[in-house]
């Protein structure tokens, strides 16, 4: 055999080996670890953990940039008690209330029953909420910006419940509760071990300075400048959802 020809073989093998892999921690990510209900959920200590991944888009100056980034958004509520707990995010099931915008690969309509991966990650009794989001909860109507599930083109993730999935847009700025007051906490970094029902009637908790913390610069910003930008999208939000229902 000539060496271009093992050399292209070995390259192939190699190709196939590092797809193979890929896949596998791929289907690893969204592997079911524990369904558990509202009873396991409301024993849980809440603990700020950073974005490292960079996978959400919280640099939004306002409502237009939201919805240009977000294929879809509507409103929902939750179907389920229950909660699945994945390795690198919690799912919920939501039913689909109204549809505001649905430009994505996906198709939706109102009463369509699909999942939502929420950036929570959930060791032992400790709930690492990614950038400080706080999961949905039960009886509350969610409006939600939301984006496909990042992955490889050549992969066609599933859920073994057949629905259709997808994850928020952005951790500020990806879900509002149009009926109530914005209430957003700001804690010291360090503060963990927060008893989940402690924040569970806020939309968002945020670092006071986050420019305290070393070597992730890129993830600084200001806790009132966000909180402002919250309520400024919110308020558009509103205006926009008013518009759609006439």
């Amino acid at each position: 055999m000539k060496i271009s020809n093992r050399i292209f073989i070995i390259i192939i093998t190699f190709i196939i080996l590092i797809s193979s892999l890929f896949s596998l921690y791929i289907k690893n990510t969204f592997a079911n670890d524990l369904l558990f209900n509202d009873t396991n959920y409301n024993n849980l200590k809440f603990t700020y953990l950073f974005d490292l991944n960079g996978d959400f888009d919280n640099s939004i100056e306002n409502f237009n940039e939201l919805k240009k980034i977000s294929p879809y958004i509507i409103s929902v509520k939750l179907t389920s008690e229950d909660k699945t707990k994945f390795s690198m995010a919690l799912r919920d099931t939501v039913q689909i209330l109204k549809v505001f915008k649905g430009d994505g690969e996906q198709h939706l309509k109102q009463g369509d029953i699909i999942n939502i991966f929420e950036p929570i990650i959930i060791r032992g009794q400790m709930l690492y909420a990614n950038s400080g989001y706080i999961p949905m909860q039960k009886n509350k109507e969610y409006v939600l910006f939301l984006k496909d599930i990042i992955k490889p083109s050549w992969y066609q993730y599933k859920s073994e419940d057949g629905r259709k999935s997808f994850v928020p847009s952005s951790i500020f700025y990806g879900k509002f509760i149009l009926d109530k007051d914005t209430q957003i906490m700001k804690v010291d970094y360090g503060d963990t071990y927060i008893p989940i029902d402690q924040i569970n009637n806020y939309d968002l908790v945020l670092l006071k300075n986050s420019n305290q913390i070393k070597n992730i610069e890129l993830k600084q910003y200001d806790a009132d400048n966000v909180i402002n930008k919250y309520k400024q999208i919110k308020k558009d939000l509103a205006t926009y959802v008013d518009e759609s229902n006439k």
